[in-house]
């Protein structure tokens, strides 16, 4: 006879019950500060145009973060309460906010490097870092779902 196993999701089911009811969401990324969204799109998608490879700090920082974010702001969450709803946002917003930073300071491991002419200007081989405000311009808001968030550029 061979093993099986059993996993139990039905406390799953409840925590995105509850996710579902809460009619807010989470925006991660440079909200309010459109110097800095403009230099974060054009390296997410690139640019032709300024010769700027896609290196898509945000999207990755998901693939491989966003479950991890996802756990460890369940944790230790009361349901039943608002607060409990409130504090599953901020967290989830907070984690994701770091992960996609921590994404920007490692992006030499997954991103393709400057060009030699860039290396040199710069005085380092780091993609996604130069003077560092785009990476200090990442935040999150909490807002009602279905508030439309507003693109600066």
């Amino acid at each position: 006879m061979e093993p099986t196993v059993k996993i139990d999701l039905s406390g799953w089911k409840n925590v995105v019950k509850n996710l579902q009811n809460l009619r807010q969401t989470v925006k991660v990324g440079i909200i309010d500060d459109a110097e800095n969204a403009e230099k974060a799109a054009k390296n997410e998608f690139g640019s032709f145009s300024d010769n700027i490879p896609s290196r898509p700090f945000m999207r990755k920082s998901l693939t491989l973060f966003g479950e991890e974010a996802i756990q460890k702001s369940l944790d230790g969450v009361d349901f039943t309460k608002a607060q409990g709803k409130n504090k599953i946002l901020s967290q989830l917003g907070e984690k994701c906010a770091e992960n996609m930073v921590k994404m920007i300071e490692t992006s030499e491991n997954y991103f393709v490097p400057n060009a030699p002419k860039t290396a040199i200007e710069k005085g380092f081989n780091h993609p996604l870092l130069d003077t560092g405000e785009m990476r200090e311009a990442i935040t999150y808001r909490i807002s009602e779902a279905n508030e439309e968030l507003e693109v600066p550029f």
